[in-house]
């Protein structure tokens, strides 16, 4: 028996329901959630129906639900967002750290819907096309860091670029970060760019390329502050 559920953002499975439209309105307007679904004894389903499923939209029940498909079943979609600011001179794990994100990349581009696109942030972020696995493997990424960084403008790009590419419909979107975390010249909060996020279904990663040192600059609003960070490449969710 079903006794519980846990939703997360994490991509796992998509729901897709339609909500009430306004009154201006003739057709609801389609959306799609994504999350990981426990039972009670802390295991994923691996066959969840619809009938077991209770989405609420403001604490009152959703029009219909329209479909259910596992991760597994949506295409992925990558975004490999790459610092290249002047900071990343001295750092002996930016190179390292840049070929084993687009080895990752190559790996997971499976499926014939499967894409992936790079961005490179300085002091204006620069957003490649959408690639497929097959154009991926031929793309040559030439880096050179200069000047400033502009990450929470990125991280917004990148999420721009998915809504306008894909529109309602589901995928599972990752964007792996490559950077020291630090940002001193962006036009948008950290508040906006964790909203920008949200908004789109984006899970975030972060590989750390700072070696060690004193915490980050503060003061503006596109800055960001942090401990030192390890020695050692990790990824984790980025803390923006």
């Amino acid at each position: 028996m079903f006794r519980s559920y846990l939703l997360t953002v994490l991509l796992f499975s998509s729901v897709a329901w339609t909500q009430a439209s306004p009154p201006s309105s003739t057709k609801p307007d389609p959306v799609t959630v994504a999350f990981f679904a426990w039972g009670h004894d802390k295991h994923p389903y691996a066959d969840l129906k619809l009938d077991v499923l209770t989405i609420l939209d403001n604490k009152q029940p959703v029009q219909s639900i329209t479909s259910l498909k596992k991760g597994s079943e949506l295409p992925l979609s990558i975004g490999l967002l790459v610092d290249t600011s002047g900071s990343q001179r001295s750092s002996e794990l930016y190179q390292p750290g840049l070929r084993a994100a687009t080895d990752f990349l190559n790996q997971m581009l499976k499926g014939p819907g499967d894409r992936a696109f790079v961005l490179k942030v300085t002091v204006i972020p620069e957003a490649s096309e959408f690639m497929s696995r097959a154009q991926f493997a031929n793309f040559k990424l030439n880096v050179t860091p200069e000047g400033g960084t502009a990450l929470y403008d990125g991280v917004g790009l990148a999420c721009d670029s998915w809504v306008k590419s894909d529109g309602p419909e589901a995928s599972r979107r990752v964007l792996i970060v490559l950077s020291d975390g630090d940002d001193n010249l962006s036009h948008i909060s950290r508040k906006t760019a964790i909203e920008k996020a949200l908004q789109a279904g984006v899970v975030i990663f972060l590989l750390v390329v700072r070696m060690t040192g004193p915490p980050l600059h503060t003061g503006r609003k596109g800055t960001a502050r942090s401990n030192i960070l390890p020695k050692k490449p990790a990824a984790r969710p980025l803390p923006i």
